[in-house]
């Protein structure tokens, strides 16, 4: 069947030397002056352009009129096609839209809105790993054209956490880029849609982070950060440093009577093989304590093995909260790793007043010991300088008791020695709790130390000796009381020498330093002996002895 239609047609000639016809569709009125073809104003309609499938930007389609082959396209006719309009429906990689063909290839009329399948998001943030309570910014950009874009909107949201974890606040009317502030630690997605009104549907985007917790992901074996993790602000010392943990709880900070008033810088390192783009940053900051973080020197080489070390400077006016509880800062490296790949290493700085200890690496990576700075029943060791007295030796134990067999009075005899055969009370439980060797702890009930200490298991003290520098001590004169040796930067031991397990007589004092461990050794029916800490001026190792010697006791930090 064929259908007529019925246009109507309005002509008008022009005079001049070359007569060209003017048409008017849509109603019988002249054409506008100028125009060889007039879509009448008046009436209502579109130009429905031949809808055609371009094969490539330079080809005329074989299948239009007077091109059955693609020999047929010669230069003479590319060039007498100028001007064609077609409307591309899709395909072949290029994008839905008018084009004209220019003689040599098809030109876009106008940039062209993709649908929605064809969007592409781009979501980017600050940090990919956020503080708790710390607002980040988060922008989406799309590849749709500019006119296209103009009319988007975006919609924020974290699928499958609870309301109350986040708050989220767009930044701009099309909601291209939103603060979020997330409540609660955990690992979050953040999705950003796009919509526009010349698509369906809706084009998105989602990135993972991580909220108060560097991720194993993150994590690359060998780069860390390290240093003393505990700065003391020491606003008091008024109390007895013999008993500082103790003593801790009746102590009330100030804002005044500053121990170190002018020196609030403190030295930490970032240690690496082969990295690039190293940034330290301040990661959280609950007390607002810290003033400035400098950046290590040579971030931007490559290849390089060692530490490289920055300063983090706290404020003067740095609080500890009272009852001996403190404030903490975390750290944040980020760097790109020999794989090129993004990591990141944290380290925690707990800020304490008077509280801090003196701690050694367990590991060759960046894991710490906190040990007390003294003896137990012994005053601060805090450098190897000072003018050493036989109260920085501190009170001798034997294993497994919970109060000391001999206060330090400063004589070598055995007075006041107390249960002289405790070795006898070795059938005692053999049950209990047991180190990551098996063998029995001393008695928890029977822990010397203060609450939030106890003492190291073998294990640990032989992990002390492994990853510390242990310089050789010269001019250590035996019964003498300056004999101290240094365990990494911060940790001092004196030799103390040990008691006799018969009648408590004094031996080795300025020779040599005993250390009892939590653990026993022996037989699951004996455990006769406990486990030692045992050194001299130039050599450290872990063995074992009889319980029933006194040895002096360092306490560490419980977990």
């Amino acid at each position: 069947m064929r259908t007529k239609i019925l246009v109507l047609l309005s002509f008008a000639l022009v005079s001049s030397a070359d007569l060209h016809a003017q048409v008017s569709i849509g109603e019988l009125a002249e054409p506008a002056s100028g125009a060889l073809l007039d879509l009448n104003k008046a009436v209502k309609g579109g130009l429905a352009l031949s809808n055609v499938k371009i094969e490539h930007l330079y080809e005329i389609p074989v299948g239009f009129p007077g091109i059955s082959t693609s020999g047929d396209v010669t230069a003479q006719v590319k060039q007498d096609f100028t001007g064609a309009m077609v409307y591309h429906t899709g395909e072949n990689g290029i994008a839905v839209g008018i084009y004209v063909w220019n003689g040599t290839n098809w030109t876009p009329v106008t940039d062209n809105c993709l649908p929605a399948e064809n969007l592409t998001l781009t979501l980017t943030a600050s940090s990919i790993v956020l503080a708790v309570n710390v607002a980040e910014t988060f922008t989406v950009s799309s590849n749709a054209s500019a006119r296209c874009a103009d009319s988007e909107t975006y919609a924020w949201s974290i699928p499958g956490a609870n309301i109350g974890d986040y708050v989220i606040t767009p930044l701009s009317t099309s909601g291209d880029s939103a603060s979020i502030r997330f409540i609660t630690a955990g690992t979050y997605t953040v999705k950003a849609e796009a919509h526009n009104s010349y698509s369906t549907g809706a084009a998105t985007a989602e990135t993972t982070v991580f909220v108060s917790g560097v991720p194993e992901s993150m994590k690359a074996s060998g780069y860390y950060l390290t240093g003393k993790p505990c700065y003391d602000i020491n606003k008091s010392d008024t109390y007895d440093s013999r008993h500082v943990a103790t003593t801790a709880a009746a102590r009330i900070a100030t804002a005044t009577d500053f121990s170190d008033p002018v020196n609030r810088t403190r030295t930490y390192m970032f240690c690496h093989d082969n990295y690039t783009n190293l940034s330290v940053s301040l990661w959280e900051d609950n007390g607002g304590l810290v003033k400035s973080i400098s950046q290590p020197a040579g971030s931007d080489e490559t290849g390089v093995s060692g530490c490289k070390t920055f300063t983090v400077t706290f404020k003067d006016n740095v609080e500890a909260l009272v009852n001996g509880s403190g404030y903490s800062v975390k750290l944040l490296a980020s760097f790109r790793d020999k794989s090129n790949q993004a990591k990141l290493a944290d380290m925690d700085i707990s800020v304490l007043d008077g509280l801090c200890g003196c701690p050694a690496k367990i590991s060759s990576s960046d894991v710490w010991l906190t040990f007390q700075c003294h003896n137990l029943g012994g005053l601060d060791i805090l450098t190897g300088s000072e003018a050493f007295t036989y109260q920085h030796h501190g009170d001798w134990y034997r294993w497994g008791a919970k109060t000391a067999s001999l206060v330090n009075i400063g004589t070598n005899d055995g007075s006041g020695w107390t249960n002289p055969d405790y070795q006898a009370t070795t059938s005692e439980d053999d049950s209990g709790q047991q180190d990551t060797d098996g063998n029995n702890l001393w008695k928890a009930e029977n822990n010397p130390c203060p609450a939030g200490w106890r003492l190291p298991t073998n294990s640990e003290w032989q992990n002390v000796v492994n990853n510390n520098s242990w310089p050789s001590a010269s001019g250590w004169t035996t019964d003498a009381f300056n004999a101290v040796r240094k365990v990494s930067d911060y940790l001092y031991l004196p030799a103390a020498g040990y008691r006799s397990n018969s009648n408590g007589s004094l031996s080795s004092r300025g020779n040599s330093g005993y250390y009892w461990s939590s653990s026993s050794y022996g037989s699951p029916l004996g455990y006769s002996y406990g486990q030692r800490l045992f050194f001299f001026s130039g050599s450290q190792l872990v063995n074992y002895e009889g319980r029933a010697f006194g040895y002096s006791v360092r306490c560490v930090a419980a977990e």
